[in-house]
């Protein structure tokens, strides 16, 4: 038997023979038996920690653990051949009470979790895609809240007994026909079994308090039997061979899903036709409409409701329906004169439909395009169908990360429901991101108007590059902790699964500046609103700093030295970005931008100018904080970042002195330098290049136009000084451009 003795990790003394990034300063010896001990043998010390957690995804497997470590806070052992766990996980091989809060064992070779006893502490434990056949007894694990034991081979429940505060249960993707007599605890919120084999729910009691009911890709025929819980608000029934239905919801479902059952005729009363059609099935294609459909017991056919037939039973209880033997087929042969009615009124009906469709077919077409928009389920799309059905659910991709903010405490309160958030058009793209137009309907509980927000998420294709995951969560960890009027506002974040992770904040309906410098080379004019005879008391630094280099493509910019009745300037943008860069850089640590350009400043309702895309920002101090071109614009870019040695701030003091010129003459930096521009001669990357030779050389700096205020090229000389200890710090930048702005504006 392999015995993996004690694991203790660290984010910064790891290993990386057992997976991990960083590799520790080794030890002779171990320490407090923090070590991991391979089938061949071989013996690695580990650093004992007690501030981070353990993840080990190595290709050497070991089938035992004999404990856990004491001090991790969260274990993650993925795809590493474990076989059996022991009946105690609650202390270590020292006898120290083990503190982890999430266990996290999946893709390996489990059988059975009977009788397995987890440290008190610990309120998740993920054991998704074993060969787990038994649950047994689990009943010990009193504050257990969250369970995910998908994709194993569990056939039966019988004998199960569950944790009792559990909250959230996953048996998706097992063997399982039935439920058995399994009791559900009573305070169960989430409750998945999908992708099973169940044909019957037997005498099952649903929670009262169950929130989301998965029971999709089974084999159910009925479900009259079930009782829904009056706090139901989720349920999929999709891909089942459900037949007739009586659908007698509670009032606080706001989502259905039944698509995927080709028999499926739903039986409603009239009072409730509004509640169903206020329900959407988002993965149902309109062309699965079943249009002749005659409905049993003489009912009338009502409409059909995204694919799925309705009939209007009269029930003197408005809000409860009864299927009676009426409705159910009969064995032998059917009364034609009880058919002939029936088809009179079908017939009736198709003929009065068909009037509408033909009188109203261009508004029909209208209104479907825009409820289709309008109610998109965006949280079912850009993902395969294997990922629909296998990653459904909030904790796939538990433990692959080591800065995993969805299960942190302070982004709980800033989560948003997806079902609340109606996704609109695209308004962004980039190499690795995309950002939505999207809308937040607050639940009438609020009382809140919806709120227009951006929504942020990574390209699709990369959404299964964990680097890339990593890196935006820490972009939505960073903006979650920014508070600054100049800066984009963060509103909060959203997901169903790893997959589809997405930061939602503020929306600036004015756009971004750069594409309003674009649009003022002829559509609009864009004041400076900086008096000509404005000047700064700054010293003379002219040996010291060189003047800068006067454009010869002054036409691009169309100058207009003050007009009081414009709502921006150039000034004002460039104040308000010195407003945040002010900010950032007092922060403790300090923030580093380390992409100021126009492009990543937005402008709102109001026109202010606000900061925004923090996905390359770091905090000043990081041991990473040395950068390549990679990282941030070429053009934008500091000597000394271009140059790959360390780096402070004032890297953005340089960025935001070439933006200056950007705001002057509304070009793309150096554009107008023909050798670093690229043509049918010089490919973009070779102009890159030569952008940054030179710049790193000293031999290029931005130019600026004739008539750029003299007060403006002062900033922007000392901004763009080659060395970063001549450069202003962005308070005095923000203190200049206080002085240059209008009496007015600086009041407001």
């Amino acid at each position: 038997m392999v015995t993996l003795g004690v694991v203790l990790l660290s984010a910064t003394a790891a290993m990386a023979a057992i997976g991990i990034v960083e590799r520790p300063t080794l030890r002779t010896v171990c320490l407090d038996g923090a070590c991991v001990q391979y089938p061949n043998g071989t013996l690695f010390p580990v650093a004992n920690s007690t501030e981070w957690d353990v993840v080990v995804n190595c290709s050497l497997p070991f089938t035992d653990i004999e404990a856990l470590p004491a001090n991790a806070t969260s274990v993650v052992l993925d795809n590493v051949g474990l076989e059996r766990l022991p009946h105690d996980l609650r202390v270590d091989s020292a006898g120290r009470a083990v503190l982890a809060q999430r266990l996290a064992f999946p893709n390996n070779a489990l059988t059975s979790l009977d009788h397995v006893h987890l440290p008190a502490g610990t309120t998740h434990w993920d054991v998704h895609d074993n060969v787990i056949a038994t649950l047994g007894d689990l009943s010990m694990n009193t504050n257990l809240a969250h369970l995910d034991v998908s994709g194993n081979s569990i056939s039966s429940l019988d004998a199960v007994k569950l944790p009792p505060s559990l909250q959230y249960l996953s048996l998706a993707r097992n063997r399982l026909s039935s439920l058995g007599d399994i009791a559900l605890p009573a305070t169960l919120r989430t409750l998945n079994l999908s992708g099973n084999r169940i044909a019957t729910l037997g005498g099952i009691v649903l929670p009262q308090h169950l929130e989301d009911l998965d029971l999709s890709f089974n084999k159910l025929g009925n479900v009259s039997q079930l009782v829904w819980p009056s706090q139901l608000r989720r349920l999929s029934l999709a891909n089942n061979d459900l037949r007739d239905m009586a659908a007698a919801f509670p009032p606080s479902l706001t989502s259905l899903c039944l698509c995927g059952n080709p028999s499926l005729v739903l039986y409603t009363s009239a009072s409730q036709l509004e509640h169903l059609a206020s329900l959407f099935d988002g993965n149902c294609s309109q062309d699965d409409a079943r249009r002749n459909v005659t409905c049993r017991g003489g009912h009338a056919p009502a409409r059909v409701l995204h694919t799925i037939p309705l009939c209007l039973v009269e029930s003197a209880a408005a809000d409860v329906i009864t299927l009676t033997g009426a409705l159910q087929p009969t064995e032998g042969t059917t009364s034609s004169a009880s058919l002939l009615p029936v088809a009179w009124v079908a017939l009736a009906v198709v003929s009065v439909l068909l009037a509408i469709a033909i009188a109203g077919c261009c508004c029909y077409r209208r209104r479907y395009q825009l409820a289709k928009r309008s109610k998109q389920v965006w949280f079912c799309e850009d993902q395969p169908s294997s990922v629909l059905m296998l990653e459904s659910r909030p904790t796939v991709g538990y433990g692959l990360l080591a800065n995993d903010i969805r299960f942190e405490a302070r982004f709980q309160s800033c989560f948003v429901p997806p079902n609340t958030i109606v996704r609109d058009r695209v308004i962004a793209r980039g190499g690795f991101g995309i950002v939505y137009l999207a809308t937040i309907y607050p639940s009438q509980k609020h009382r809140m108007p919806p709120l227009r927000v951006a929504m942020k998420r990574v390209l699709p294709q990369f959404a299964d590059d964990l680097g890339r995951i990593e890196d935006f969560m820490l972009e939505i960890d960073l903006g979650a902790r920014l508070c600054h009027p100049k800066i984009v506002t963060f509103v909060g974040i959203t997901w169903t699964t790893l997959y589809n992770i997405s930061s939602l904040t503020e929306y600036m309906p004015n756009g971004d500046v750069w594409s309003l410098l674009e649009r003022s080379k002829s559509e609009i004019v864009l004041p400076w609103n900086v008096l000509s005879a404005a000047a700064l008391p700054m010293p003379s630094d002219e040996k010291a700093l060189p003047r800068l280099t006067v454009s010869d493509v002054t036409e691009l910019s169309i100058f207009t030295e003050y007009d009081p009745c414009c709502p921006v300037s150039k000034v004002s943008i460039l104040a308000d970005m010195a407003d945040a860069l002010a900010y950032l850089h007092c922060l403790h640590p300090t923030i580093v931008h380390r992409d100021v350009k126009t492009k990543n400043v937005l402008l709102d309702a109001n026109w202010v100018a606000k900061l925004a895309d923090f996905g390359a920002s770091r905090s000043y101090g990081d041991s990473d904080l040395v950068m390549t071109a990679e990282i941030g614009t070429v053009p934008w870019i500091a000597p000394e970042v271009l140059k790959g040695v360390r780096y402070s701030e004032k890297a953005d003091i340089y960025s935001f002195g070439v933006a200056m010129s950007e705001v002057d003459l509304c070009i793309v930096p150096y554009s107008n330098v023909a050798m670093c521009s690229p043509d049918s001669q010089v490919s973009l990357t070779m102009a890159k290049s030569r952008v940054a030779v030179l710049v790193t050389t000293g031999q290029l700096r931005p130019s600026f136009s004739h008539t750029c205020p003299p007060a403006i090229l002062d900033i922007a000389r000392r901004c763009l000084a080659y060395y970063p200890e001549d450069r202003p710090s962005a308070a005095e930048l923000r203190a200049w451009f206080q002085r240059l702005k209008p009496a007015s504006s600086t009041a407001a």
